[in-house]
């Protein structure tokens, strides 16, 4: 299986690559990167990252020899019924039979003189810099720096992939379970 997903950044191709590899129970997946589309902003903004993420995948597509194009954007999206502003990441999975599918990862509100930054149109690393005077120098994510290292950019990454699978309607194969155990219904 060939995916081409439209980035040159490490850890959304290693997000990709395994969340592919656990979909297909370890089948040969081979992840290729493509530049992404010409015009998309730096810093999408609301309706811009599905926009952005959708336009990745298609590009990721058109390579010829893709079975998926997959396309992962970061932002910041209004939280429908609040005045609240969220980081996420949006994930678009394009097929051979011209279907999309979407999903999101976990959303988080970014500190206010961080998210007003961001706002004005300032890109998240640089508005690190400027407003928590920090660096993510090892690109793990405002997340990280933010989350004090408890969280990371790769893992709410698996989680956006996983969910642009779930919504394409393909089945994940069953996931082996041990023996004597069985499906916890109440909580002691």
């Amino acid at each position: 299986m060939n995916v081409y997903v439209a980035t040159r950044n490490r850890t959304k191709l290693r997000a990709v690559r395994d969340v592919f590899a656990e979909w297909t129970q370890g089948a040969q997946v081979d992840v290729g990167a493509v530049d992404p589309p010409a015009g998309l902003p730096e810093q999408p903004l609301g309706d811009d990252i599905a926009r952005g993420a959708v336009a990745r995948a298609e590009a990721g597509l058109a390579r010829s020899e893709a079975d998926f194009g997959v396309g992962i954007e970061a932002g910041l999206i209004r939280l429908p019924g609040t005045d609240a502003w969220l980081s996420c990441q949006a994930c678009a999975i394009a097929d051979r039979d011209g279907r999309v599918s979407l999903g999101l990862g976990p959303g988080y509100e970014l500190p206010e003189a961080l998210r007003a930054t961001v706002m004005a149109g300032t890109p998240l690393r640089q508005a690190l810099r400027l407003s928590l005077s920090t660096d993510d120098a090892e690109d793990r994510g405002a997340i990280h720096v933010l989350s004090d290292g408890r969280l990371d950019r790769y893992r709410i990454t698996l989680d956006a992939v996983r969910m642009a699978l779930l919504s394409s309607g393909r089945r994940w194969p069953e996931a082996p379970r041990p023996e004597n155990s069985r499906p916890r219904t109440s909580v002691p």
